[in-house]
């Protein structure tokens, strides 16, 4: 149905899950369950989007794309840790582990 209209096959699945998960049994009798499939899910999404990406695509668009997820990263960073600052949380960082120096 997708494909008659032109979009792209991602589309066509998650209409098809909405369809189906709305028309599914009642309550799932297993949360464990429920949430490892739904984690396999988006696992199995992003796999199916990133074989829609061509190598060729990504390095037309690098000049944009690469300062862009740069930038992305550090403004996700700024603003957890800006929220956590809010939360009342540490600002103190500490090494997981400490080098040992000789006396």
């Amino acid at each position: 149905m997708a494909v008659r209209l032109k979009l792209p096959a991602l589309v066509g699945y998650l209409v098809t899950g909405v369809a189906i998960g709305l028309a599914a049994p009642g309550f799932v009798a297993d949360i464990e369950i429920a949430a490892q499939l739904s984690e396999t899910s988006v696992m199995l999404l992003m796999v199916g989007v990133g074989l829609q990406v061509s190598l060729q695509d990504l390095l037309s668009v690098r000049r944009l794309g690469l300062p862009g997820a740069v930038m992305q990263m550090l403004a996700a960073t700024a603003m957890g840790a800006a929220v956590a600052l809010w939360w009342g949380w540490p600002a103190r960082w500490r090494w997981p582990w400490r080098l040992k120096t000789r006396a």
